[in-house]
């Protein structure tokens, strides 16, 4: 069930919370609720994998009072890697002359894996560190673990902050948090419906694509532009309805992205970009590494034990996303830009004025956010030919007859929005006037509207 459905907002949504806030009278019973709707959630998606959601969710819970850390992070981690490669594995029997891996297909990726696994293992390692003891409410972390929400695509948490809450429901939500829910929810709709589909849609029917032999320099940057915003809207439109879902029924969910086009620096973009992936990275990959490799070199080679750890982290995040030319070369070349980064700053040699290497770091986060959407080596190739305009340069004829007026008033407005520091629906939320109310009311009937047949949002195919 996608969360942009009329399914979703006018049945299951709704007939939830009638039931959750007014039928049961206790907390006890409002978290029994909210396992069973994040497992009826669960199943309506993907039905099959249910018992994988919850034989991981035991396992883990169990792994962790009694010690098996160790165990219970691998198992953990195998499972997602036995799933998340499986279309390299499918390729690759395939080239060995396995002429029955076809049925390798039939598993399809399962619904939230990469991110209930996640928690899983951000759980073990907290409990092995003594950063929080190991919880005894199997119910809590079932929940935690399947928290309809956000199984499908993040943004992740801790069982330290969602844990508690779910232990704690509460008896009541305000007027004021239902006021912000609904909020979130219309921004998120907003973002989805009326930007980044219009945006992905031009994107991804080739339209604009540096395959086609007529395009040239200005198709290439349009379709960096349009593959970046639509990517940004589409996942952080996503965000803002989970937790506006999530407030509803009482339980606060982290915030995943805070106006990154406003960073001014490689390092800022990534404290504002995907936010809770880049948290989990950090603490639990990036600084065990580090201390792990200051031990083996000494700290006269800090630096390059930093630097390695920026390369490795950096290219996990991207094989985390897929075996894909463009997603293990955006990790890479996001560990460089970490590292030259890192390299000036130490130095004090930033590059100055600073509208200069603000401007090409944005220029360097576009194209790698556009290599990162890539489809394979050769449309890498051909994109950076035509934006550097090897490619020719079209004249305006050629644009006249696409019919891309819409698509190129949806991605001004997109732009216009992303720099303007209101990107995040939390920005709007102080917000209390009448005409806000009634904008808002009316944005999200226009968002009803728009619904039509349900697109899946990018990231839940991670």
């Amino acid at each position: 069930m996608s969360l942009t459905s009329h399914t979703f907002f006018l049945l299951f949504l709704p007939l939830s919370l009638l039931f959750y806030w007014k039928v049961l009278k206790s907390a006890p019973a409002r978290l029994w609720a909210l396992l069973v709707l994040s497992y009826l959630f669960y199943g309506l998606a993907d039905w099959k994998y249910i018992p994988l959601l919850l034989g991981l969710s035991w396992l883990t819970f169990y792994a962790a009072r009694k010690g098996w850390f160790t165990a219970g992070i691998l198992i953990n981690l195998a499972v997602l890697a036995s799933f998340k490669f499986i279309g390299f594995e499918f390729v690759l029997l395939r080239r060995l002359g396995f002429s029955n891996a076809r049925m390798l297909l039939r598993l399809a990726f399962p619904l939230g894996l990469s991110y209930y696994s996640f928690k899983h293992i951000g759980y073990l390692l907290d409990v092995k560190r003594k950063r929080v003891p190991a919880t005894a409410d199997f119910l809590a972390f079932t929940t935690f673990s399947a928290f309809f929400p956000q199984v499908s695509a993040g943004p992740l948490s801790s069982f330290q902050d969602t844990g508690h809450q779910l232990r704690a429901l509460p008896e009541r939500v305000p007027a004021s948090q239902i006021f912000d829910a609904i909020v979130y929810i219309t921004i998120g709709l907003a973002k989805k419906l009326l930007i980044a589909n219009v945006l992905l849609e031009t994107f991804q029917s080739g339209t604009l694509s540096p395959m086609n032999p007529d395009s040239g320099l200005i198709s290439a940057w349009l379709t960096v532009l349009s593959s970046v915003m639509g990517l940004y809207f589409d996942f952080s439109g996503y965000t803002d309805i989970v937790l506006g879902v999530g407030l509803l029924f009482g339980v606060q969910l982290p915030p995943n992205f805070n106006n990154p086009f406003l960073a001014q620096n490689i390092q800022e973009f990534w404290n504002r970009w995907h936010i809770s992936l880049s948290s989990w990275f950090r603490v639990y990959l990036f600084f065990p590494l580090t201390r792990t490799l200051l031990i083996r070199f000494g700290q006269k080679r800090k630096a390059l034990a930093q630097s390695l750890a920026n390369l490795i982290t950096m290219f996990l995040v991207g094989l985390w996303h897929g075996i894909t030319f463009g997603n293990l070369s955006w990790g890479i070349l996001m560990g460089l830009l970490l590292n030259l980064h890192t390299g000036l700053k130490r130095r004090n040699k930033l590059i100055q004025p600073r509208f200069l290497s603000t401007g090409g770091f944005l220029i360097s986060i576009f194209v790698s956010l556009a290599i990162f959407t890539s489809p394979s080596y050769a449309y890498v190739k051909m994109l950076l030919t035509k934006l550097i305009g090897l490619g020719g340069f079209e004249g305006w004829s050629y644009f006249t007859t696409l019919g891309l007026e819409r698509f190129g008033a949806i991605l001004l407005l997109s732009l216009l929005i992303a720099f303007s520091g209101y990107a995040e629906a939390d920005k709007l939320l102080h917000n209390r006037k009448w005409w806000f109310a009634a904008a808002i009311g009316l944005l999200l009937w226009l968002c009803l509207l728009f619904m039509g047949k349900p697109v899946d949002f990018i990231y839940v195919q991670f």
